[in-house]
């Protein structure tokens, strides 16, 4: 539980959403939030390379 100036490190699900289907935005976040949530950032950076990984999946299995 955060206490005085301590802010909770913790990714909204728009954003975590966001992240997976625009991978860019998983990036974007990643540097935005690495120093000052830094559980935030990986899991958005995680979040972006999934959505991008199933993408190449998906274009591949459309082949």
């Amino acid at each position: 539980m955060p206490t005085g100036n301590e802010r909770e490190d913790k990714l909204s699900s728009l954003l975590m959403v966001m992240s997976f289907l625009f991978p860019i935005v998983g990036v974007v976040l990643f540097f935005a939030k690495k120093e000052t949530e830094p559980k935030s950032a990986k899991l958005a950076l995680l979040l972006g390379i999934a959505g991008f990984a199933l993408g190449i999946y998906l274009f591949v299995l459309r082949e």
